[in-house]
């Protein structure tokens, strides 16, 4: 068995590792803030913080290197490859908050799928917008329940009503995958590319 993949697996599973990790320490956070509002800026803090670090572990380690060179081994085409990052990121965003997940996630997320070929701009837009598809999925969906509150609805019947712009929303990311110029044409037209 070649080292490089070994390695690669070792390194995955240690960033995975630090990731629940720091998933845990969220949920708990996110507890807290439900029984002490005025704690969220400090936990906000801490967690911006972790972020930073699990960043620069990242970075420092060359965790996201290591993982781009051994996806880069595999025989899948790239947007199959951003169709596995679509279904987890739909996962995990059932279970955890749009900041989190982004904090965590991004630093080995983005450099992975640029490295295979997509462009920053459809990378970070599809991140945005998953995680924010994880904002109105059960079963924390933490968008329809403030949706709920202010129309005076049940949860319930928000959540039946959610799936149209659940698929349109989907179907959006896997179309900037696809056709990147759907994306990319105002960067382009501003210069910024």
């Amino acid at each position: 068995m070649d080292l490089t993949a070994i390695g690669a697996g070792i390194a995955s599973l240690t960033g995975i590792g630090a990731g629940i990790g720091i998933g845990i320490a969220t949920a708990k956070a996110v507890d807290a803030v439900a029984r002490q509002p005025e704690a969220n800026s400090k936990i906000m803090t801490l967690l911006i913080l972790g972020g930073t670090l699990f960043s620069r572990f990242v970075t420092t380690t060359g965790l996201a290197s290591v993982m781009v060179s051994g996806i880069a081994k595999l025989t899948l085409p790239p947007i199959i490859i951003f169709l596995i990052v679509v279904i987890f990121y739909l996962f995990i965003g059932c279970f955890m908050n749009t900041m989190p997940i982004i904090i965590i996630t991004a630093p080995i997320i983005v450099p992975m799928l640029k490295g295979i070929g997509f462009s920053e701009f459809v990378v970070v837009v599809a991140l945005v917008l998953l995680t924010e598809i994880g904002n109105i999925t059960p079963p924390v969906g933490n968008g329809v329940f403030m949706v709920a509150t202010a129309l005076k609805e049940s949860p319930a019947k928000i959540f039946k009503g959610i799936w149209p712009f659940f698929f349109a929303l989907v179907g959006a990311v896997i179309i900037f995958a696809i056709f990147p110029i759907t994306l990319e044409w105002l960067p382009r037209l501003l210069g910024m590319m």
